[in-house]
């Protein structure tokens, strides 16, 4: 799994190793959604004027960032649910 920020370059690393022995059709790559920044009050952060800033969906910065306004119900998210 990559990110739109990764996925160039995980596959660039893949083929210079030979994808590590497993064969190129072995080896799946797909690349993991984005959500919008916030900081702790629940503002969106801007990546330049005019432009949310986004990070891979459901990462640990979205779970810690969450949290705090009970967004997190329902959700599983990391290994403390």
């Amino acid at each position: 799994m990559t990110s739109e920020f990764t996925d160039a370059e995980t596959r660039e690393f893949f083929e210079r190793r030979k994808f590590f022995g497993l064969g190129e059709k072995s080896v799946v790559f797909f690349q993991q959604g984005t959500m919008p920044c916030v900081d702790l009050q629940g503002k969106l952060l801007l990546e330049t004027a005019g432009k949310v800033r986004a990070s891979p969906a459901l990462s640990s910065l979205h779970s810690f960032a969450l949290h705090p306004f009970g967004w997190k119900r329902g959700l599983v998210i990391g290994s403390d649910v």
